[in-house]
């Protein structure tokens, strides 16, 4: 399972067990609801909200990289690049299924990024292609 599956797991697990009584509303045997609790699950969404398109902004970024990576790959198997010499036909084929497989998954999210996510991204892109070289 990915980190995304487990975040997202351990978010409806929380939601959940923080908010079982906002399942029961209305129902005889339920508690009152008090305006702080209703704050607390109103906040709690909110921020579940906002995690959840971070995450969704950096998959769509992540998958935009990965794609330009196969992409500049498949070039350098076509290209006589001695750096990737005798990489072979079955290599080539495999490259494409990737990238074929890569593009089956739609992730383009339609939001705008505020200021402070668009600085988040740059940061978590540069952290990455630092360590991936």
């Amino acid at each position: 399972m990915s980190s995304v599956d487990e975040s997202i797991s351990l978010a409806i697990t929380e939601c959940k067990t923080t908010l079982p009584c906002e399942m029961s509303i209305g129902s005889e045997s339920s508690p009152v609801i008090t305006t702080e609790h209703h704050n607390s699950f109103v906040n709690g969404l909110a921020e579940m909200v906002t995690n959840f398109k971070a995450r969704a902004l950096l998959l769509e970024d992540e998958q935009e990289s990965l794609l330009a990576t196969l992409m500049n790959l498949r070039e350098e198997c076509d290209g006589p690049s001695p750096s990737i010499a005798g990489l072979g036909v079955g290599t080539v084929d495999f490259i494409d299924e990737l990238t074929n497989s890569l593009m089956d998954v739609n992730l383009k999210v339609t939001t705008k990024r505020s200021n402070h996510e668009e600085k988040a991204l740059f940061v978590d892109n540069k952290n990455h292609h630092s360590t991936s070289q």
